[in-house]
């Protein structure tokens, strides 16, 4: 009894070593995928292999709760086949470099240089709309969830600002013409009268 007592005492600490040293690595794994800021992108010219995600969900949907991005995106499970989707989104366009006219940088330069305005009162996201840019790396340089759940504010690489039209002039040439419409008019009560 004596003998197991010390093995238990001996394998304790280092069963906890090694789980310590386990989610130490997934740390330093997840932050070697960070982010690139829109602005070094944009300065190092390299615009070979930008990709553009959106997923829409018409704004005038309704939902009896907030959606967060991730359910947005994936629902309420993770799909179980490569190809499975759970999402709540109608839609998920992807758009890769050769379909990013060179207009889209006139666009990424004015999303870099736009104020982002913090909110009074923040608010949880009700993703309807979100999309991201990445790099060939698929390291986030960009990305914006669409709307604050009681404002109209948008999310900005996960801060909540308040809204400004080019965050959704960015999209719009992507959808569909009707759910083009549908964004416009909506876009369209959301400024103040």
């Amino acid at each position: 009894m004596n003998l197991k007592k010390r093995r238990f005492i001996i394998i304790l600490p280092l069963l906890a070593i090694i789980i310590l040293c386990v989610g130490m690595n997934i740390n330093i794994m997840n932050s070697n995928k960070s982010s690139v800021s829109l602005s070094e992108f944009i300065e190092q010219g390299e615009h070979e292999g930008l990709s553009l995600t959106i997923y829409y969900l018409t704004p005038i949907a309704c939902t009896l709760v907030a959606l967060s991005v991730d359910e947005l995106i994936y629902g309420d499970k993770p799909p179980r086949k490569k190809n499975e989707i759970h999402g709540r989104y109608n839609y998920k366009i992807i758009i890769s470099d050769t379909l990013l006219e060179d207009e889209i940088f006139d666009i990424l330069n004015q999303l870099a240089n736009t104020d982002l305005i913090p909110v009074e009162n923040e608010t949880r996201v009700d993703a309807r709309i979100y999309y991201v840019f990445k790099n060939k790396k698929g390291q986030k340089i960009y990305d914006v969830a669409m709307w604050g759940y009681t404002s109209n504010s948008v999310f900005v690489n996960g801060l909540e600002a308040e809204w400004n039209d080019i965050f959704s002039e960015v999209i719009m040439p992507f959808l569909p013409e009707d759910d083009a419409r549908v964004l416009e008019t909506y876009v369209f009560h959301l400024k103040p009268l």
